[in-house]
């Protein structure tokens, strides 16, 4: 039988500007960020690294992280409808959206700790943490490393728990080099954002017309600059057999049809959590979050009731 679920004081927090300052509105509108997000956004520094976040609500708290190439906003369908019941935590992880970029580079297990800082810096004792692809990886690393503060876990298409052949390995040191990617990305991300989505809706429609539309092409070049660093904890480490570990409730969920995680993978991950709730969701692809966000908002209502 699971221990309940821990939860910090329920109280709103008070915290003055020496702890988070209002995002400038021309950073709210900034490039890639989808501008019906509707939830106030600020800056806090952790130990000299200025993290952007969104932050609304009291309560338990709920802390979302985006996948690679994407920024807090990409959870507008899911985290605000958390806020009249919990504190909704979302950010952008360094190197990605408003976030610092960082010159010594980027590690899933330094994104873990730089979270841990920010819970802390925020007064939040712990949180159920919610990731989507590469944030998934992360939201994992952080249940691994900070098992006291990690209420749960909610896992969308998680990546990095794949067990890769030494071929591919190789491949990926000649591959997801920065300057190398540097000179693809720039002709191929319109061609890649149509292979996240299985079906076309309202939603998808939204998400790909804004990204279009406040695109930077600079962004490529941050990007590739995360890709690049975080090959060898994609492609080289092995999470699968370090799960056992996690012993908070777990929520796993991924679209049937994710072209980029496959569904194959994450059936094994699911084997691995046997304790873990597991939902496959049909004719669905890589970002839920966005085509289906119904179903990612009701996995974490299924994780807040376990």
């Amino acid at each position: 039988m699971r221990e309940p679920l821990r939860y910090q004081s329920e109280g709103p927090v008070a915290l003055g500007p020496a702890v988070r300052r209002p995002m400038p509105h021309s950073d709210v509108q900034g490039p890639g960020r989808d501008r019906s997000f509707e939830l106030p956004q600020y800056y806090v520094d952790i130990q000299g690294v200025r993290l952007a976040v969104a932050d609304a609500g009291a309560g338990p708290t709920l802390l979302f992280i985006h996948g690679l190439a994407g920024n807090l906003t990409h959870w507008l369908h899911v985290a605000p409808q958390f806020k009249e019941r919990y504190r909704v935590v979302c950010v952008d992880l360094p190197g990605c959206g408003n976030s610092a970029r960082l010159a010594e580079g980027y590690t899933v297990a330094g994104y873990a700790a730089q979270l841990r800082g920010l819970l802390s810096k925020l007064g939040i004792d712990s949180a159920v943490v919610v990731g989507h692809s590469l944030g998934g990886m992360v939201a994992a690393e952080f249940g691994l490393r900070y098992p006291k503060a990690t209420d749960g876990l909610v896992l969308v298409n998680p990546a990095g728990f794949q067990r890769f052949p030494w071929p591919v390995q190789i491949a990926s040191r000649l591959l997801l080099r920065e300057a190398l990617l540097n000179a693809v990305l720039p002709r191929v991300w319109k061609g890649l954002l149509g292979l996240v989505f299985r079906t076309r809706n309202a939603y998808t429609e939204q998400f790909i017309r804004s990204v279009e539309e406040t695109h930077d092409p600079a962004d490529i070049f941050d990007l590739t600059r995360v890709m690049s660093s975080l090959r060898p904890d994609f492609v080289e480490r092995d999470h699968l057999d370090r799960l056992d570990a996690l012993t908070m409730p777990v929520q796993l969920l991924w679209g049937s049809e994710d072209l980029l995680v496959p569904a194959k993978s994450l059936r094994r991950l699911a084997s691995k959590l046997p304790r873990a709730r597991a939902e496959e969701i049909p004719a669905c692809g890589h970002m839920p979050i966005i085509e289906r966000p119904e179903r990612v908002r009701s996995a974490i209502l299924d994780l807040l009731d376990m």
